[in-house]
């Protein structure tokens, strides 16, 4: 399988959110490529890279502790200063991603080197507009190569509710499969293939339309269990075996949809042993939401070819689809992604 269609998700890589002092430094970290937390400012540590060992960290906790006790913390704020400078040094990871947000948009980016820390201030403007640079004078950092902005609007209810926690440094471990789900049209994790469809539409949305959308989402999943020859029926127009096949057998597909205007749906199908039935999910989904960025030479053969032409009239065209993709304003996530892995 060719990984730039199907993105494979690496196990093992875990998913922070780092703020900027209320956003106020975001495009200090894109245009310095770094993300950066001012929790050890007043320690005037040298400039480099810091060490994980027990007794380095032990020692950069106990300075932190008595300049906070000096400024009479609460308790609770050296807890959690304490908390997010260790998972800053000790739990992120080279390869690890990163998002930084805006109120409007958010940063994903690729962790690139272990924590360090620069004195040397880092300026960028804060909007392209703005008559002068704005000064970030964080020092403890790690390198990260960032992505193009993604709109915060677009993302999912558990994405946005997560980012209202008013911490610097947290994990998002568990919004795994959601995150990937903003970046990828089509990725693999544990035995689910899943696809991401974004919905653009300013307008509120129909429920005729949504119906739709989910009904070609199943039968997609009955085609595909169709292409498996073990499965196969007589020899039937491609409706009539998608519609015995539906009536009598449990659907599998698992779909997610967010219905706001803009929003996402979002499908997981379990992988089969045979890669082949996952290109045919791919090579339809080019066909109906345009991607032309998927070649069919040496994929799938001519009769193959001809069927899932045929599904698509028989189950997409003729009942409206492409008039349901312009009214929801359809469409594959397009995010250049490059720079996420190595």
């Amino acid at each position: 399988m060719q990984d730039s269609l199907i993105y494979k998700v690496k196990q093992g890589r875990r998913y922070w959110v780092v703020r900027s002092n209320e956003a106020q430094f975001v495009q200090n970290f894109i245009q310095g490529n770094v993300i950066a937390i001012g929790h050890l400012d007043q320690l005037q540590l040298p400039d480099g890279l810091l060490g994980k060992s027990e007794d380095e960290i032990s020692s950069i906790v106990n300075q932190v502790e008595n300049n906070l006790a000096a400024l009479k913390s609460r308790r609770g704020h050296v807890i959690s200063t304490i908390s997010q400078i260790k998972a800053f040094i000790e739990d992120m990871s080279v390869d690890d991603w990163v998002i930084s947000p805006t109120p409007r948009n958010l940063f994903i980016g690729r962790i690139s080197s272990e924590s360090f820390v620069e004195k040397k201030s880092i300026f960028a403007k804060p909007r392209d507009d703005s008559p002068t640079d704005r000064e970030m004078k964080f020092n403890l950092r790690r390198r990260v190569q960032w992505c193009p902005a993604i709109e915060r609007a677009s993302s999912a209810p558990a994405i946005k509710k997560t980012l209202q926690a008013n911490q610097t440094v947290f994990n998002v471990d568990e919004h795994k499969i959601a995150i990937h789900h903003m970046l990828f049209p089509f990725f693999e994790n544990d035995e689910n293939l899943y696809s991401s469809i974004n919905i653009t539409s300013p307008e509120n949305l129909d429920n005729y339309s949504i119906s739709r959308i989910f009904t070609i989402l199943s039968e997609l999943e009955v085609f595909l269990k169709l292409k498996i020859p073990s499965e196969r029926g007589a020899s039937k127009s491609i409706s009539e075996e998608i519609d015995s096949f539906a009536s009598t057998e449990d659907l599998r597909l698992i779909s997610k949809a967010f219905f706001m205007s803009p929003g996402d749906i979002w499908a997981a199908l379990p992988k089969t042993n045979d890669y082949k039935p996952l290109w045919w999910v791919i090579i339809v989904y080019s066909m109906i939401f345009g991607n032309t960025t998927i070649g069919w030479d040496g994929l799938i053969d001519k009769q193959d070819r001809k069927e899932i032409a045929q599904f698509v009239k028989e189950r997409w065209l003729q009942r409206g689809g492409d008039a349901v993709r312009r009214n929801l304003g359809l469409r594959l996530p397009s995010i250049d992604v490059d720079s996420l892995d190595v």
